[in-house]
Protein backbone atom coordinates (compact mmCIF):
# COMPACT_ATOMS: atom_id res chain seq x y z
CA UNK A 1 0.00 0.00 0.00
CA UNK A 2 3.20 2.53 0.96
CA UNK A 3 4.17 1.87 -2.77
CA UNK A 4 1.03 2.69 -4.02
CA UNK A 5 0.59 6.02 -2.34
CA UNK A 6 4.23 7.11 -3.63
CA UNK A 7 2.99 6.32 -7.09
CA UNK A 8 -0.33 8.02 -7.19
CA UNK A 9 1.46 11.15 -5.76
CA UNK A 10 3.99 11.26 -8.53
CA UNK A 11 1.08 10.70 -10.99
CA UNK A 12 -0.24 13.72 -9.57
CA UNK A 13 2.72 16.02 -9.43
CA UNK A 14 3.51 15.27 -13.49
CA UNK A 15 -0.34 16.42 -14.04
CA UNK A 16 0.06 19.67 -11.57
CA UNK A 17 3.15 20.53 -12.84
CA UNK A 18 4.70 21.25 -16.70
CA UNK A 19 7.44 20.02 -18.25
CA UNK A 20 10.88 22.25 -17.35
CA UNK A 21 11.48 22.87 -21.00
CA UNK A 22 7.59 24.81 -21.45
CA UNK A 23 8.76 27.71 -19.77
CA UNK A 24 10.90 30.35 -22.73
CA UNK A 25 12.02 33.69 -22.06
CA UNK A 26 9.95 35.73 -24.00
CA UNK A 27 11.50 39.48 -23.53
CA UNK A 28 15.11 41.56 -22.26
CA UNK A 29 15.04 44.42 -20.68
CA UNK A 30 18.83 45.25 -20.77
CA UNK A 31 19.30 48.90 -21.61
CA UNK A 32 16.11 50.88 -19.23
CA UNK A 33 16.10 54.30 -18.56
CA UNK A 34 18.76 54.19 -15.43
CA UNK A 35 18.82 52.10 -12.11
CA UNK A 36 17.75 48.87 -11.17
CA UNK A 37 14.90 48.32 -14.12
CA UNK A 38 16.81 45.49 -15.85
CA UNK A 39 14.37 42.53 -16.32
CA UNK A 40 13.62 39.28 -17.86
CA UNK A 41 10.48 37.77 -19.02
CA UNK A 42 9.51 34.30 -19.19
CA UNK A 43 6.03 32.51 -20.58
CA UNK A 44 4.30 29.44 -19.67
CA UNK A 45 3.41 27.74 -23.11
CA UNK A 46 2.51 25.14 -21.17
CA UNK A 47 -1.39 24.10 -20.25
CA UNK A 48 0.03 23.34 -16.50
CA UNK A 49 1.86 25.28 -13.54
CA UNK A 50 5.12 25.62 -13.53
CA UNK A 51 7.12 25.95 -10.44
CA UNK A 52 10.17 28.74 -10.30
CA UNK A 53 11.46 28.27 -7.15
CA UNK A 54 15.20 27.32 -7.28
CA UNK A 55 15.32 27.80 -11.06
CA UNK A 56 18.32 30.31 -11.54
CA UNK A 57 18.58 32.73 -14.58
CA UNK A 58 22.75 32.91 -15.98
CA UNK A 59 23.80 35.91 -17.34
CA UNK A 60 26.61 35.49 -20.52
CA UNK A 61 29.76 34.38 -18.06
CA UNK A 62 28.50 34.92 -14.36
CA UNK A 63 27.18 32.68 -11.99
CA UNK A 64 23.80 31.91 -12.44
CA UNK A 65 21.53 33.81 -10.10
CA UNK A 66 18.32 32.11 -8.00
CA UNK A 67 14.85 33.05 -8.73
CA UNK A 68 13.24 33.88 -5.63
CA UNK A 69 9.56 35.01 -4.60
CA UNK A 70 8.57 38.54 -5.11
CA UNK A 71 5.81 38.19 -2.29
CA UNK A 72 3.46 36.43 -4.91
CA UNK A 73 5.05 32.97 -4.77
CA UNK A 74 7.31 31.19 -7.80
CA UNK A 75 4.21 29.35 -9.54
CA UNK A 76 3.74 30.22 -13.17
CA UNK A 77 0.23 29.20 -14.44
CA UNK A 78 0.00 27.91 -17.97
CA UNK A 79 -0.63 30.68 -20.82
CA UNK A 80 0.85 33.37 -18.37
CA UNK A 81 4.12 35.46 -17.97
CA UNK A 82 6.44 36.05 -15.12
CA UNK A 83 8.81 38.88 -14.79
CA UNK A 84 11.99 38.54 -12.98
CA UNK A 85 13.40 42.05 -11.51
CA UNK A 86 16.37 43.06 -9.78
CA UNK A 87 16.33 42.32 -6.02
CA UNK A 88 16.35 45.43 -4.93
CA UNK A 89 13.88 46.73 -7.48
CA UNK A 90 10.87 48.43 -5.01
CA UNK A 91 7.80 47.26 -7.11
CA UNK A 92 5.45 49.72 -5.43
CA UNK A 93 7.11 52.41 -6.60
CA UNK A 94 9.57 51.58 -9.39
CA UNK A 95 8.97 52.63 -12.64
CA UNK A 96 6.82 49.00 -13.82
CA UNK A 97 4.33 49.38 -11.11
CA UNK A 98 1.57 50.83 -13.94
CA UNK A 99 2.78 48.63 -16.32
CA UNK A 100 2.91 44.83 -15.38
CA UNK A 101 -0.45 43.66 -15.23
CA UNK A 102 -2.24 41.98 -11.78
CA UNK A 103 -2.32 38.75 -14.28
CA UNK A 104 1.79 38.51 -14.45
CA UNK A 105 3.54 36.85 -11.60
CA UNK A 106 6.95 38.98 -10.22
CA UNK A 107 9.68 37.24 -9.20
CA UNK A 108 13.53 38.98 -8.29
CA UNK A 109 16.75 37.25 -8.09
CA UNK A 110 18.44 36.75 -5.28
CA UNK A 111 21.19 39.55 -5.90
CA UNK A 112 20.81 43.48 -6.83
CA UNK A 113 21.88 42.72 -10.46
CA UNK A 114 21.99 39.86 -13.04
CA UNK A 115 24.95 38.75 -13.41
CA UNK A 116 28.15 40.78 -11.89
CA UNK A 117 27.07 44.71 -12.45
CA UNK A 118 24.45 44.35 -14.67
CA UNK A 119 23.22 43.17 -18.90
CA UNK A 120 25.97 45.19 -21.06
CA UNK A 121 23.74 47.72 -23.58
CA UNK A 122 26.20 47.87 -26.29
CA UNK A 123 27.75 44.36 -26.62
CA UNK A 124 25.81 41.50 -27.34
CA UNK A 125 25.47 38.84 -24.73
CA UNK A 126 23.57 35.21 -23.80
CA UNK A 127 20.88 35.26 -21.24
CA UNK A 128 20.02 31.47 -19.98
CA UNK A 129 17.28 30.12 -18.13
CA UNK A 130 18.07 26.94 -15.87
CA UNK A 131 15.85 24.44 -13.87
CA UNK A 132 16.17 23.43 -10.30
CA UNK A 133 18.25 20.74 -11.68
CA UNK A 134 20.66 22.50 -13.61
CA UNK A 135 19.29 21.82 -17.06
CA UNK A 136 19.42 24.67 -19.61
CA UNK A 137 15.86 24.64 -20.38
CA UNK A 138 15.85 28.03 -22.68
CA UNK A 139 18.46 30.53 -24.13
CA UNK A 140 18.53 33.60 -25.86
CA UNK A 141 21.72 35.68 -27.72
CA UNK A 142 20.20 39.06 -27.34
CA UNK A 143 21.55 42.16 -29.84
CA UNK A 144 22.66 45.16 -28.22
CA UNK A 145 21.20 47.00 -30.56
CA UNK A 146 18.37 48.98 -28.75
CA UNK A 147 17.59 52.57 -28.21
CA UNK A 148 17.34 53.05 -24.39
CA UNK A 149 14.03 52.04 -22.86
CA UNK A 150 13.36 50.09 -25.62
CA UNK A 151 13.62 45.85 -24.98
CA UNK A 152 14.14 43.08 -27.47
CA UNK A 153 11.24 41.04 -27.72
CA UNK A 154 10.39 37.53 -28.85
CA UNK A 155 7.77 37.74 -31.56
CA UNK A 156 6.80 33.88 -32.00
CA UNK A 157 6.67 32.30 -28.74
CA UNK A 158 6.99 28.76 -30.23
CA UNK A 159 9.37 29.31 -32.66
CA UNK A 160 13.10 28.22 -31.64
CA UNK A 161 15.97 30.21 -30.00
CA UNK A 162 16.88 32.13 -33.26
CA UNK A 163 17.17 35.96 -33.15
CA UNK A 164 15.56 35.47 -36.43
CA UNK A 165 12.70 35.32 -33.94
CA UNK A 166 13.55 38.35 -31.88
CA UNK A 167 13.65 41.88 -32.41
CA UNK A 168 13.18 45.48 -30.30
CA UNK A 169 10.15 46.70 -28.82
CA UNK A 170 8.15 48.81 -30.29
CA UNK A 171 7.15 50.69 -26.58
CA UNK A 172 9.56 52.13 -24.36
CA UNK A 173 9.51 50.01 -21.23
CA UNK A 174 9.21 47.41 -22.83
CA UNK A 175 6.19 44.78 -22.01
CA UNK A 176 6.96 43.53 -19.14
CA UNK A 177 3.83 40.69 -18.23
CA UNK A 178 1.32 40.94 -21.00
CA UNK A 179 1.73 40.45 -24.80
CA UNK A 180 4.79 41.61 -26.88
CA UNK A 181 4.39 44.81 -28.54
CA UNK A 182 5.71 42.92 -31.95
CA UNK A 183 3.87 39.52 -31.48
CA UNK A 184 1.20 39.02 -35.11
CA UNK A 185 -1.84 38.67 -34.68
CA UNK A 186 -4.16 36.93 -36.95
CA UNK A 187 -6.55 40.53 -37.99
CA UNK A 188 -4.64 44.02 -37.16
CA UNK A 189 -5.14 46.52 -39.03
CA UNK A 190 -2.78 49.50 -38.44
CA UNK A 191 -2.69 53.43 -39.24
CA UNK A 192 1.12 53.48 -40.31
CA UNK A 193 0.98 57.36 -40.70
CA UNK A 194 -1.06 59.84 -40.84
CA UNK A 195 0.84 63.07 -43.03
CA UNK A 196 -0.03 66.18 -44.24
CA UNK A 197 0.92 68.03 -48.14
CA UNK A 198 2.35 70.68 -48.14
CA UNK A 199 4.36 70.09 -44.91
CA UNK A 200 4.48 73.78 -43.41
CA UNK A 201 1.41 74.87 -44.90
CA UNK A 202 0.12 78.55 -45.03
CA UNK A 203 -3.09 80.34 -44.74
CA UNK A 204 -5.42 79.95 -48.08
CA UNK A 205 -3.17 76.77 -48.95
CA UNK A 206 -5.01 73.30 -50.06
CA UNK A 207 -3.76 70.81 -47.90
CA UNK A 208 -3.87 66.59 -48.85
CA UNK A 209 -4.20 64.16 -46.02
CA UNK A 210 -2.45 60.92 -46.59
CA UNK A 211 -3.26 57.89 -44.24
CA UNK A 212 -0.47 55.18 -44.53
CA UNK A 213 -2.74 51.89 -43.20
CA UNK A 214 -1.13 48.56 -43.28
CA UNK A 215 -2.55 45.14 -42.27
CA UNK A 216 -0.13 43.71 -39.99
CA UNK A 217 -2.33 40.72 -39.11
CA UNK A 218 -1.43 36.95 -40.20
CA UNK A 219 -5.11 36.52 -42.39
CA UNK A 220 -6.26 38.98 -45.04
CA UNK A 221 -8.98 42.13 -43.68
CA UNK A 222 -12.32 42.03 -44.89
CA UNK A 223 -14.59 45.43 -44.62
CA UNK A 224 -13.44 48.11 -43.31
CA UNK A 225 -13.59 51.78 -42.78
CA UNK A 226 -11.16 54.74 -42.73
CA UNK A 227 -12.43 57.58 -40.57
CA UNK A 228 -10.86 61.47 -40.48
CA UNK A 229 -11.71 64.08 -37.99
CA UNK A 230 -11.12 67.88 -37.15
CA UNK A 231 -10.39 67.45 -33.66
CA UNK A 232 -11.85 70.78 -32.45
CA UNK A 233 -11.16 70.20 -28.97
CA UNK A 234 -7.89 68.64 -29.35
CA UNK A 235 -8.40 65.70 -27.05
CA UNK A 236 -7.07 63.16 -29.54
CA UNK A 237 -10.40 61.13 -29.15
CA UNK A 238 -12.57 60.51 -32.46
CA UNK A 239 -15.60 62.45 -32.22
CA UNK A 240 -19.06 61.23 -34.47
CA UNK A 241 -19.64 65.36 -34.63
CA UNK A 242 -15.86 66.09 -35.97
CA UNK A 243 -15.97 63.41 -38.80
CA UNK A 244 -14.95 65.15 -42.07
CA UNK A 245 -14.29 62.19 -44.31
CA UNK A 246 -14.97 58.21 -44.40
CA UNK A 247 -13.87 55.76 -46.91
CA UNK A 248 -14.90 52.07 -46.94
CA UNK A 249 -12.00 49.22 -47.80
CA UNK A 250 -13.51 45.60 -49.16
CA UNK A 251 -10.01 43.98 -49.20
CA UNK A 252 -6.58 44.45 -47.84
CA UNK A 253 -4.21 41.44 -47.73
CA UNK A 254 -1.94 40.42 -45.19
CA UNK A 255 1.30 42.26 -45.67
CA UNK A 256 0.14 44.89 -47.80
CA UNK A 257 -0.95 48.31 -47.35
CA UNK A 258 -3.04 51.39 -48.60
CA UNK A 259 -3.39 54.43 -48.79
CA UNK A 260 -6.80 57.50 -48.28
CA UNK A 261 -6.26 60.79 -48.98
CA UNK A 262 -8.71 63.67 -48.63
CA UNK A 263 -8.03 67.74 -49.24
CA UNK A 264 -9.33 70.16 -47.43
CA UNK A 265 -9.37 73.36 -49.32
CA UNK A 266 -8.33 77.32 -48.35
CA UNK A 267 -7.24 76.28 -44.87
CA UNK A 268 -6.83 79.92 -42.53
CA UNK A 269 -4.13 80.42 -40.71
CA UNK A 270 -4.41 78.49 -36.96
CA UNK A 271 -3.46 75.07 -35.19
CA UNK A 272 -5.09 71.77 -36.21
CA UNK A 273 -5.32 68.25 -35.13
CA UNK A 274 -6.43 65.52 -37.27
CA UNK A 275 -7.12 62.30 -36.39
CA UNK A 276 -7.13 59.00 -38.80
CA UNK A 277 -8.70 56.20 -37.62
CA UNK A 278 -9.07 52.78 -38.73
CA UNK A 279 -12.36 50.62 -37.51
CA UNK A 280 -12.38 47.06 -38.27
CA UNK A 281 -14.91 44.82 -36.30
CA UNK A 282 -12.12 41.98 -36.29
CA UNK A 283 -9.09 43.95 -35.35
CA UNK A 284 -7.32 41.98 -31.88
CA UNK A 285 -5.42 44.98 -31.62
CA UNK A 286 -7.24 48.27 -32.19
CA UNK A 287 -5.12 50.55 -29.96
CA UNK A 288 -2.65 51.23 -33.35
CA UNK A 289 -5.35 52.14 -34.94
CA UNK A 290 -5.32 55.86 -34.51
CA UNK A 291 -3.17 58.09 -35.55
CA UNK A 292 -2.97 61.94 -35.21
CA UNK A 293 -1.31 64.89 -36.85
CA UNK A 294 -0.76 68.36 -35.17
CA UNK A 295 -0.84 70.91 -37.74
CA UNK A 296 0.04 74.48 -37.43
CA UNK A 297 -1.30 76.80 -40.57
CA UNK A 298 0.81 79.81 -40.07
CA UNK A 299 0.39 83.32 -41.88
CA UNK A 300 2.97 82.96 -43.96
CA UNK A 301 4.47 84.84 -46.68
CA UNK A 302 3.99 83.16 -50.35
CA UNK A 303 7.53 82.06 -52.01
CA UNK A 304 8.99 84.04 -54.22
CA UNK A 305 7.30 87.34 -52.94
CA UNK A 306 10.83 88.47 -51.64
CA UNK A 307 13.84 87.52 -53.53
CA UNK A 308 17.47 86.84 -53.39
CA UNK A 309 18.00 89.26 -56.21
CA UNK A 310 21.66 90.17 -56.34
CA UNK A 311 24.82 88.58 -54.40
CA UNK A 312 28.40 90.23 -54.45
CA UNK A 313 30.47 87.28 -52.65
CA UNK A 314 34.08 87.99 -54.14
CA UNK A 315 34.17 91.94 -54.16
CA UNK A 316 37.29 93.97 -55.47
CA UNK A 317 39.68 94.47 -51.82
CA UNK A 318 38.38 96.53 -48.95
CA UNK A 319 34.61 96.24 -50.17
CA UNK A 320 32.39 93.60 -47.51
CA UNK A 321 30.35 91.36 -49.37
CA UNK A 322 26.74 91.78 -49.34
CA UNK A 323 23.54 90.64 -50.45
CA UNK A 324 20.18 92.38 -52.38
CA UNK A 325 16.87 91.34 -51.57
CA UNK A 326 13.67 92.75 -53.33
CA UNK A 327 9.86 92.63 -52.52
CA UNK A 328 8.57 91.57 -56.19
CA UNK A 329 5.11 92.02 -54.63
CA UNK A 330 2.09 94.95 -55.02
CA UNK A 331 2.48 94.79 -50.85
CA UNK A 332 4.41 96.11 -48.13
CA UNK A 333 6.46 93.15 -46.34
CA UNK A 334 7.35 93.33 -42.93
CA UNK A 335 10.99 91.83 -42.17
CA UNK A 336 10.59 92.08 -38.57
CA UNK A 337 12.48 88.13 -37.41
CA UNK A 338 12.77 87.45 -41.08
CA UNK A 339 16.82 85.85 -41.69
CA UNK A 340 18.87 85.33 -43.84
CA UNK A 341 21.76 82.30 -44.40
CA UNK A 342 23.99 80.12 -46.17
CA UNK A 343 24.71 76.23 -45.99
CA UNK A 344 26.03 76.25 -42.45
CA UNK A 345 24.32 79.23 -40.51
CA UNK A 346 21.56 81.34 -40.72
CA UNK A 347 21.24 85.40 -38.89
CA UNK A 348 18.92 87.51 -37.99
CA UNK A 349 17.77 90.29 -40.38
CA UNK A 350 16.14 92.50 -38.04
CA UNK A 351 14.36 92.30 -34.83
CA UNK A 352 12.41 94.79 -35.14
CA UNK A 353 9.52 96.28 -37.58
CA UNK A 354 11.12 97.36 -40.99
CA UNK A 355 9.04 97.93 -44.14
CA UNK A 356 10.27 96.96 -47.21
CA UNK A 357 8.07 98.57 -49.68
CA UNK A 358 6.22 97.42 -52.37
CA UNK A 359 8.60 96.92 -55.60
CA UNK A 360 11.79 98.08 -53.35
CA UNK A 361 15.17 96.76 -53.08
CA UNK A 362 17.40 96.73 -49.70
CA UNK A 363 20.92 95.62 -49.51
CA UNK A 364 22.10 93.35 -46.51
CA UNK A 365 25.90 93.50 -45.55
CA UNK A 366 27.68 93.19 -42.11
CA UNK A 367 29.14 96.42 -42.64
CA UNK A 368 28.32 100.22 -44.22
CA UNK A 369 31.35 101.19 -46.08
CA UNK A 370 29.56 99.01 -48.77
CA UNK A 371 27.61 102.20 -49.35
CA UNK A 372 31.45 104.07 -50.78
CA UNK A 373 31.78 102.04 -53.18
CA UNK A 374 29.13 102.78 -55.42
CA UNK A 375 28.12 106.77 -57.16
CA UNK A 376 24.48 106.46 -56.02
CA UNK A 377 22.11 106.19 -52.96
CA UNK A 378 20.42 103.24 -52.11
CA UNK A 379 18.70 101.09 -48.99
CA UNK A 380 20.96 99.35 -46.77
CA UNK A 381 20.96 97.36 -43.83
CA UNK A 382 23.44 96.70 -41.56
CA UNK A 383 23.39 92.91 -40.60
CA UNK A 384 25.74 89.94 -39.70
CA UNK A 385 25.97 87.85 -42.59
CA UNK A 386 27.69 84.88 -43.39
CA UNK A 387 30.70 84.77 -45.32
CA UNK A 388 29.65 83.65 -48.86
CA UNK A 389 32.13 81.22 -50.30
CA UNK A 390 33.76 81.97 -53.90
CA UNK A 391 33.78 77.94 -54.85
CA UNK A 392 30.23 77.75 -53.69
CA UNK A 393 27.84 78.78 -51.24
CA UNK A 394 24.00 78.47 -50.55
CA UNK A 395 21.70 81.09 -49.76
CA UNK A 396 18.60 80.76 -47.93
CA UNK A 397 16.05 83.67 -47.15
CA UNK A 398 13.28 83.06 -44.63
CA UNK A 399 10.59 84.89 -43.26
CA UNK A 400 9.55 85.19 -39.51
CA UNK A 401 8.04 81.86 -39.29
CA UNK A 402 11.40 79.90 -40.61
CA UNK A 403 9.30 79.11 -43.90
CA UNK A 404 11.79 79.45 -46.95
CA UNK A 405 10.66 82.59 -49.27
CA UNK A 406 13.52 82.06 -51.45
CA UNK A 407 17.01 79.95 -52.12
CA UNK A 408 19.42 79.05 -54.40
CA UNK A 409 22.88 77.81 -54.29
CA UNK A 410 25.88 79.69 -56.87
CA UNK A 411 28.85 78.25 -57.82
CA UNK A 412 31.78 80.26 -59.83
CA UNK A 413 30.00 78.99 -63.42
CA UNK A 414 26.99 81.29 -62.73
CA UNK A 415 29.61 84.27 -62.69
CA UNK A 416 30.97 87.22 -60.24
CA UNK A 417 34.10 87.21 -62.23
CA UNK A 418 36.77 90.17 -61.96
CA UNK A 419 34.89 91.84 -58.84
CA UNK A 420 31.19 91.94 -60.20
CA UNK A 421 28.23 90.58 -58.78
CA UNK A 422 25.67 88.33 -59.72
CA UNK A 423 22.38 89.06 -61.06
CA UNK A 424 18.87 87.66 -61.11
CA UNK A 425 17.87 87.74 -65.14
CA UNK A 426 13.68 87.15 -64.31
CA UNK A 427 13.07 88.10 -60.78
CA UNK A 428 9.52 85.64 -61.02
CA UNK A 429 11.87 83.06 -61.93
CA UNK A 430 13.13 80.24 -60.13
CA UNK A 431 16.45 81.52 -58.00
CA UNK A 432 17.18 77.88 -58.54
CA UNK A 433 18.95 78.20 -61.89
CA UNK A 434 21.69 78.78 -63.04
CA UNK A 435 20.44 80.01 -66.71
CA UNK A 436 18.49 82.48 -64.38
CA UNK A 437 22.26 84.46 -62.84
CA UNK A 438 24.67 85.76 -64.40
CA UNK A 439 27.82 88.71 -64.27
CA UNK A 440 26.45 91.93 -63.78
CA UNK A 441 27.20 94.39 -67.06
CA UNK A 442 26.94 97.46 -65.44
CA UNK A 443 30.08 99.96 -65.82
CA UNK A 444 30.13 100.26 -61.81
CA UNK A 445 30.11 96.12 -61.36
CA UNK A 446 26.82 96.03 -59.79
CA UNK A 447 23.13 97.39 -59.06
CA UNK A 448 22.83 97.38 -55.60
CA UNK A 449 19.35 99.08 -54.84
CA UNK A 450 18.33 98.99 -59.05
CA UNK A 451 17.05 97.27 -61.17
CA UNK A 452 19.49 94.49 -62.48
CA UNK A 453 21.66 95.25 -65.19
CA UNK A 454 20.38 92.22 -67.29
CA UNK A 455 17.00 92.10 -66.45
CA UNK A 456 14.96 92.82 -69.26
CA UNK A 457 12.96 96.12 -69.00
CA UNK A 458 9.95 97.58 -70.68
CA UNK A 459 11.96 100.75 -71.24
CA UNK A 460 15.49 100.90 -71.24
CA UNK A 461 17.90 103.13 -73.55
CA UNK A 462 21.80 102.34 -73.34
CA UNK A 463 24.68 104.10 -74.48
CA UNK A 464 26.27 101.42 -76.20
CA UNK A 465 29.29 103.18 -77.63
CA UNK A 466 31.12 106.50 -77.11
CA UNK A 467 33.96 107.25 -78.74
CA UNK A 468 36.52 109.00 -81.32
CA UNK A 469 37.71 107.56 -84.41
CA UNK A 470 41.03 108.95 -83.58
CA UNK A 471 43.65 107.47 -80.77
CA UNK A 472 44.59 111.20 -80.46
CA UNK A 473 43.71 114.71 -80.79
CA UNK A 474 45.98 117.85 -82.28
CA UNK A 475 45.20 120.32 -80.63
CA UNK A 476 43.45 123.13 -82.87
CA UNK A 477 41.84 120.67 -85.70
CA UNK A 478 38.46 118.48 -85.56
CA UNK A 479 37.90 115.58 -83.65
CA UNK A 480 35.21 113.25 -84.88
CA UNK A 481 32.83 111.52 -82.21
CA UNK A 482 31.04 108.53 -82.73
CA UNK A 483 27.98 108.00 -80.05
CA UNK A 484 26.04 104.97 -80.20
CA UNK A 485 22.72 104.33 -78.38
CA UNK A 486 20.44 101.20 -78.14
CA UNK A 487 16.61 100.52 -77.34
CA UNK A 488 17.15 97.68 -74.97
CA UNK A 489 14.12 97.67 -73.64
CA UNK A 490 10.35 95.69 -74.44
CA UNK A 491 8.57 99.00 -75.64
CA UNK A 492 9.18 100.92 -78.80
CA UNK A 493 10.47 104.76 -77.53
CA UNK A 494 11.68 107.72 -78.51
CA UNK A 495 11.62 111.40 -78.27
CA UNK A 496 14.50 111.62 -75.17
CA UNK A 497 17.58 113.75 -75.37
CA UNK A 498 21.33 112.83 -75.30
CA UNK A 499 23.84 115.90 -73.80
CA UNK A 500 27.77 115.33 -74.29
CA UNK A 501 29.79 117.36 -71.80
CA UNK A 502 33.34 118.03 -71.60
CA UNK A 503 34.42 117.33 -68.20
CA UNK A 504 36.71 119.99 -67.31
CA UNK A 505 37.03 119.46 -63.61
CA UNK A 506 37.72 116.00 -64.04
CA UNK A 507 35.07 115.15 -61.58
CA UNK A 508 32.85 112.64 -63.28
CA UNK A 509 30.00 114.65 -62.53
CA UNK A 510 27.74 116.36 -64.78
CA UNK A 511 27.62 120.16 -64.98
CA UNK A 512 25.05 121.92 -67.24
CA UNK A 513 28.11 124.45 -67.90
CA UNK A 514 30.08 121.77 -69.35
CA UNK A 515 27.15 121.00 -71.99
CA UNK A 516 28.94 121.12 -75.51
CA UNK A 517 26.06 118.97 -77.90
CA UNK A 518 22.53 117.99 -76.86
CA UNK A 519 20.87 115.61 -79.34
CA UNK A 520 17.38 114.94 -79.66
CA UNK A 521 16.80 110.91 -80.96
CA UNK A 522 13.33 110.13 -82.69
CA UNK A 523 11.65 106.72 -82.63
CA UNK A 524 13.68 103.56 -82.24
CA UNK A 525 12.17 100.13 -81.96
CA UNK A 526 13.57 97.42 -79.45
CA UNK A 527 16.63 95.91 -80.32
CA UNK A 528 17.69 99.00 -82.93
CA UNK A 529 20.66 101.58 -82.33
CA UNK A 530 21.00 104.97 -83.20
CA UNK A 531 24.56 106.34 -84.36
CA UNK A 532 25.35 110.11 -83.56
CA UNK A 533 28.40 111.75 -85.02
CA UNK A 534 29.44 115.29 -84.20
CA UNK A 535 33.12 116.90 -84.24
CA UNK A 536 34.97 119.40 -81.54
CA UNK A 537 37.76 120.84 -82.07
CA UNK A 538 37.93 123.05 -78.09
CA UNK A 539 40.26 120.74 -76.16
CA UNK A 540 43.63 120.94 -74.92
CA UNK A 541 47.19 119.09 -74.89
CA UNK A 542 47.14 115.89 -72.72
CA UNK A 543 44.08 114.15 -71.33
CA UNK A 544 40.70 115.15 -72.40
CA UNK A 545 37.41 113.63 -70.41
CA UNK A 546 33.90 113.82 -71.83
CA UNK A 547 30.40 112.05 -70.56
CA UNK A 548 27.53 111.42 -72.45
CA UNK A 549 24.25 111.14 -70.62
CA UNK A 550 20.43 109.32 -72.02
CA UNK A 551 17.59 111.78 -70.50
CA UNK A 552 14.43 109.86 -70.56
CA UNK A 553 11.80 107.58 -68.72
CA UNK A 554 14.07 104.45 -68.46
CA UNK A 555 14.12 101.89 -65.84
CA UNK A 556 17.72 101.47 -65.77
CA UNK A 557 20.04 104.86 -65.40
CA UNK A 558 23.09 102.90 -65.09
CA UNK A 559 23.53 102.37 -68.80
CA UNK A 560 22.27 106.00 -69.24
CA UNK A 561 25.80 107.15 -68.97
CA UNK A 562 29.29 106.62 -70.40
CA UNK A 563 31.96 108.60 -69.88
CA UNK A 564 35.71 108.93 -72.32
CA UNK A 565 38.80 110.20 -72.64
CA UNK A 566 41.52 110.88 -75.03
CA UNK A 567 45.14 112.98 -74.91
CA UNK A 568 45.50 116.05 -77.04
CA UNK A 569 48.52 116.20 -78.64
CA UNK A 570 50.75 119.46 -80.19
CA UNK A 571 52.35 119.46 -83.62
CA UNK A 572 54.82 122.00 -83.98
CA UNK A 573 54.93 121.12 -88.18
CA UNK A 574 52.05 121.74 -90.65
CA UNK A 575 50.95 118.57 -92.50
CA UNK A 576 52.86 117.00 -95.52
CA UNK A 577 55.91 118.48 -94.18
CA UNK A 578 57.32 115.08 -93.21
CA UNK A 579 56.09 112.54 -95.96
CA UNK A 580 56.88 109.03 -95.95
CA UNK A 581 59.22 108.49 -99.05
CA UNK A 582 59.92 105.20 -99.66
CA UNK A 583 58.69 101.75 -98.30
CA UNK A 584 60.91 98.39 -98.68
CA UNK A 585 58.22 95.91 -97.81
CA UNK A 586 59.18 92.78 -99.35
CA UNK A 587 63.18 92.37 -99.21
CA UNK A 588 64.85 89.28 -99.79
CA UNK A 589 68.40 89.43 -98.03
CA UNK A 590 67.83 92.74 -95.73
CA UNK A 591 64.99 93.51 -92.97
CA UNK A 592 61.76 95.66 -94.09
CA UNK A 593 62.25 99.40 -93.92
CA UNK A 594 60.82 102.59 -94.44
CA UNK A 595 62.19 105.84 -95.55
CA UNK A 596 60.55 109.22 -94.71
Amino acid sequence: MKTRGVLIVLILSSLLFAQNDSVIISEIMFYPPSGNNEFIELYNLSNQNVNLQDFTIRYYTSLPDSITSAGYGTLLPPGCHAVIMEGDYVIENGIYKNIIPESALILKISNNAFGSNGMANTTSRPVSLYSKEGENINSYYYSADNAQTFSDEKMIFIADTSSSYWTNSLIQNGTPGFRNSVMLYNHNIKVFNLSCVPENPLAGDNIELNVNIKNTGTEDAGLFTVKIYNDFNFDSIPSLSEMIYSEIKSLLHSGDSVSVLYTINNLPAGQYNFIAEAEYPQDEFPSDNISCKNIRILQGTEPNSVIINEIMYAPQDGEPEWIEIYNNTPDNINLKNWGIGDAVSAYYITTDDLLLLSNSYIVLSKDSSVKSFYPFTYDFLEVYLPSLNNTGDAVVLFDSNFVTVDSLYYTPDWGGAGNKSIEKIEPSSSSLSSENWTTCVNMYRATPGFINSVTPKNNDISISSFRTYQEYGIVGEQVNFVLSVKNTGKNITGNFNISVYKDIDSDSIINSSEEIKIFTAGIIVPGDSLIFDFQFAEFNAGDNHFIARIFSNDEDTCNNIAFFSFKGVTVNFGRNDILINEIMHSPEDEPEWLEV
